[in-house]
């Protein structure tokens, strides 16, 4: 069945020999069958090869795997799976085995093998490798090939993360630039490895953040509301490729991760972005949020927590049933898991709440009572849906102006307040501040029937 042409039939089957007992590979001489799926022409049969044998290492079969896989590094067509595979290893053996090679593969003709060979090189190296292996990865950084620009990089990133030389720092900047998304989502990823830092990284990060991916197709999407939550509706299937190229979920990472030396810049500049929303931003608005979320919560900045506010104001108006959006590159949909929109969850909500416990409480009290009356549904919504989760203090002085909004104009906030002051009024006792809101919902609600 290794022979099918059916390409899912045969990476079930690799995926079945890997979890075959132990004495059944040995017996099928298993491992030297998925070694002769190096040089196959397709990827998703290389790399389930290479996840069956990491799986096979961890059963005692390291040394089987080793001696078979090593024989491929002098074959051109296998030897970017053999790197690969003796690199994840990790054993004693397997490292003394690539370091003799990888130097002089690093000179190879062949792309994917001197992109592998960089890649091993970050994976397995360390000071034995020395300036010359630098220098060749410094070399590679410029290479016609973005895969191998991409290792390179990241490599470099992580050989000499504590102490860079100018010329890494350069070569990260460039990569930051880089015309491919491959090399711009390593050269973000190396910035995160570093511990020392150039102060242009930042911008260029936040710079990475206002640019489309390359291959980024003109297409309508929609953005429609489930019960008042957006929601994105993406036709199509979502490629690894374009994970590999999601420079912003890097990006988001690490800008959230290091030490800014001006954090109040940052968020001013995200907002920036942001506000007002259109179709050139509203694909990067989720990562925007996070990257809020988490410094503002660092630096206990209110200014975040206001721009979260702003977004929200301008997403989930009433009776608003689509938001048409351009989001679809040629791999297929740019689309991951942290995109909030994706998971139906609302209005981001857990990253409000990050920053309101962060932030003093007067700062809090003052951002909660301007968004619960703000004139646009979307505030007063995400208000209502984080307010009884906070500090108890900040939640007794908000009170008031949460109890105003028992009278408000829409159903959803009005039925949103009263779940909020029953909540409050059992498990801190607050009915005590105005019993009379009790008798306001009795009349508001006959009302309604009324209605």
């Amino acid at each position: 069945m290794l022979g099918s042409g059916d390409l899912d039939v045969r990476v079930s089957v690799i995926a079945a020999l890997s979890q075959a007992d132990t004495a059944a590979v040995v017996r099928l001489n298993v491992i030297r069958r998925l070694v002769g799926l190096f040089d196959d022409k397709d990827e998703p049969i290389r790399a389930a090869v290479v996840g069956a044998l990491q799986k096979l290492s961890k059963r005692g079969l390291a040394s089987e795997i080793l001696a078979v896989a090593s024989q491929g590094l002098d074959e051109p067509e296998k030897c970017p799976c053999a790197i690969r595979i003796l690199s994840e290893l990790k054993t004693t053996d397997s490292i003394a085995t690539l370091e003799q090679t990888l130097l002089s593969k690093l000179d190879s003709p062949n792309g994917y093998i001197r992109s592998e060979a960089a890649a091993a090189m970050g994976t397995i190296g360390g000071p034995s490798f020395g300036e010359k292996a630098a220098s060749k990865l410094l070399r590679l950084t410029q290479d016609r090939s973005k895969r191998v620009r991409a290792s390179a990089i990241t490599s470099l990133a992580f050989l000499r993360r504590a102490g860079p030389s100018a010329e890494i720092i350069r070569a990260i900047e460039l990569g930051l630039d880089d015309r491919d998304d491959h090399v711009r989502t390593a050269a973000s990823r190396a910035v995160g490895l570093l511990e020392v830092r150039s102060a242009n990284f930042v911008d260029k990060l936040l710079q990475n953040l206002k640019k489309k991916p390359h291959e980024f197709k003109v297409t309508e999407r929609m953005l429609f509301f489930h019960a008042r939550r957006p929601v994105f509706i993406f036709p199509g299937i979502l490629e690894n490729e374009v994970e590999q190229r999601n420079y912003w979920k890097i990006t988001t990472s690490v800008l959230s991760e290091i030490k800014l030396e001006d954090p109040e810049r940052v968020v001013n500049v995200l907002s920036d972005l942001v506000t007002p929303i259109d179709l050139d931003n509203a694909a990067v608005i989720p990562y925007v949020v996070t990257i809020l979320s988490k410094v503002g919560s660092k630096y206990r900045l209110p200014r975040a927590l206001e721009i979260i506010f702003l977004i929200a104001k301008q997403f989930g108006e009433p009776f608003q049933m689509h938001y048409q959006i351009r989001l679809e590159t040629g791999d297929g949909a740019f689309l991951d898991s942290p995109y909030p929109w994706a998971s139906r969850r609302a209005f981001f909500e857990d990253e409000t709440r990050s920053i309101a416990r962060n932030l003093e409480p007067k700062d809090t009290i003052r951002q909660f009572k301007s968004a619960l009356e703000d004139s646009s549904y979307g505030s007063r919504l995400l208000a209502l849906e984080v307010v009884d989760s906070l500090d108890p203090n900040v939640t007794s002085e908000l009170y008031p102006v949460i109890a105003k909004r028992l009278g408000d104009d829409e159903d959803r906030i009005r039925s949103t307040a009263w779940k909020v002051i029953e909540k409050l009024s059992i498990s801190r006792g607050l009915w005590q501040a105005d019993p009379s809101i009790y008798a306001d919902r009795s009349r508001l609600s006959a009302s309604a029937m009324l209605e």
